[in-house]
């Protein structure tokens, strides 16, 4: 479960991480989320290791 969530975290965070450039009002927002989303994606797929 741990490692799905974190794979669509990371996914959603560079995703939302590139299209700041697009959307320069919330770009600092945009790119603050997906960097925030990318950071704990790699903490869950950290955190499901071990119970593999």
């Amino acid at each position: 479960m741990f490692l799905i969530l974190g794979m669509i975290a990371i996914a959603l965070g560079a995703i939302a991480a590139l299209a700041a450039a697009r959307f320069p009002v919330r770009q600092v927002q945009l790119e603050r989320w997906g960097g925030d989303l990318m950071v704990a994606g790699v903490a869950l797929l950290g955190f499901s290791f071990p119970m593999i």
